[in-house]
């Protein structure tokens, strides 16, 4: 601390120092808090918001091509694709999408969307996401496709 007049100030120095303990201790203290289960949280609401993305972009697809497309969900590898038609590794359209490991998926396991943006089962999709307390529901409205998230 220097003193100029009587006046006390801090050097940049000492200011830095205090922001990298700070920083230290949040790293070190941060992930211990609650278990994780804050990061937990985190994956499991980017992992539903990711997946209803998806499923609208899978549904606009469909709407703009004119064609089927299928989002085959793989729960036991936490995966799911997109295909075109078909479920066939030549029809795929995009890379298959990856659902972080703390995330547990249960539900409907394909959404076949027709060229008019519905999809083919007779009641709504569930798809449900689930990782330490945290719980999200993602509906599919069968007669239109449309997507929503519902937090449990």
């Amino acid at each position: 601390m220097l003193k100029d007049r009587g006046i006390f100030s801090y050097t940049s120095v000492e200011l830095l120092l205090v922001i990298i303990l700070i920083g230290v201790w949040v790293a070190v203290v941060l992930p211990r808090f609650n278990g994780g289960d804050l990061f937990k949280k985190a994956k499991l609401k980017t992992a539903a918001y990711n997946i209803v993305s998806d499923i609208r972009f899978v549904r606009n697809l469909a709407i703009t091509n004119a064609k089927t497309y299928i989002i085959d969900f793989d729960f036991v590898q936490n995966e799911y694709r997109i295909y075109k038609e078909s479920v066939a590794a030549e029809n795929q359209v995009e890379e298959t999408r990856i659902i972080p490991e703390v995330v547990s998926c249960s539900g409907e396991n394909q959404l076949n969307f027709s060229s008019l943006g519905s999809v083919s089962f007779a009641a709504d999709g569930v798809i449900n996401l689930t990782s330490g307390r945290g719980q999200y529901r993602i509906m599919v409205i069968h007669a239109t496709g449309s997507a929503y998230i519902e937090n449990l």
